[in-house]
């Protein structure tokens, strides 16, 4: 309705895109150091860690839609979408401030991508600051790539990388380890991936809906990790994860997207999300992707997904 008459203008709305953001930080705040007495307040029949307790003002145990809300508004205040900008004065110290918040929540895809997105900025920078010769320019390409690379493969062994995964890359993601974790319900989304890929049978259609999860008694058959990707390959194999990614592509396909880049660039940021949560059950990763790219459309021929 407000796509069609406009009653609430764009500043208005940008400004609550912008409180929303703003607040997170000192509720994640309270969230982390006040977890031991919030936590009786409970009555979610859920039971809530105290890593799953950052999501902010968000949806019980969404941190994930948390993490991607904060990123899009840090691009956006960025790269001015929607014209963001004309609602604040203070546009640096908003995007320090968010990634600030968003370091402190829990989704650590969310600040992988923070921090991708400001490899990329900075690069862009240096890129085109340097020289406008071409060849220059290749031989910089060049070096970056080879540097990122270096830095990928030396971080990956660091006692901050162990000890969420266990150990060394070399020893837990291994088509033998993967299929070992899977077996025992705990492998990570990662080994899954290689023990689906590498030793468990192709699924065409999958093994029927909620197999993965036993929706009648609320446990997983297989591991206790899951996503929109695997759980989807799982119940309806690769016929219902080709669908589902292509469900997600059309939806993508009617946002206010002006640029082939910016089209890519979120095609690829809703698979990253897809493998690692479940969009399609998160309320907020799906609103966020439509109120950023799709509130302001000017579209004579409306049409509604199915």
């Amino acid at each position: 309705m407000n796509k069609n008459e406009n009653y609430i203008q764009k500043r208005t709305v940008n400004k609550l895109v912008l409180y929303v953001a703003i607040i997170q930080l000192p509720i994640l705040l309270i969230q982390r150091n006040f977890y031991d007495i919030l936590i009786h307040f409970n009555n979610s029949g859920q039971q809530i860690a105290s890593f799953d307790f950052l999501f902010g003002s968000f949806f019980l145990k969404s941190d994930h839609s948390l993490g991607l809300y904060l990123f899009l508004v840090i691009a956006s205040l960025y790269f001015n979408i929607n014209n963001i900008r004309q609602s604040t004065k203070y546009t640096f110290l908003l995007i320090v401030y968010l990634s600030i918040t968003l370091l402190l929540a829990e989704s650590n895809i969310s600040k992988g991508l923070l921090f991708l997105f400001y490899g990329i900025i900075i690069s862009m920078n240096l890129y085109k600051a340097i020289t406008r010769n071409r060849i220059v320019r290749k031989i910089m390409i060049g070096f970056i790539v080879v540097l990122g690379a270096l830095f990928i493969y030396n971080i990956r062994n660091i006692e901050l990388i162990t000890s969420r995964l266990g150990g060394t890359l070399e020893r837990n993601f291994t088509a033998e380890k993967s299929l070992h974790f899977f077996n025992l319900g705990t492998a990570k989304r990662e080994q899954i991936v290689i023990a689906a890929i590498h030793v468990l049978d192709t699924k065409y259609i999958g093994d029927g809906p909620y197999s993965y999860f036993d929706i009648s008694t609320g446990k997983f058959k297989n591991t206790i990790h899951f996503t929109q990707l695997i759980w989807t390959y799982f119940d309806l194999g690769l016929i219902g994860l080709f669908v589902v990614i292509l469900y997600m592509y059309f939806i993508i396909k009617t946002l206010n997207i002006n640029n082939r880049q910016g089209f890519y660039a979120v095609c690829i940021l809703a698979l990253i999300y897809m493998f690692y949560t479940t969009p399609f059950s998160e309320i907020g990763i799906i609103f966020s992707l439509i109120l950023f790219f799709n509130f302001y459309k000017d579209e004579r021929n409306y049409n509604s997904i199915s």
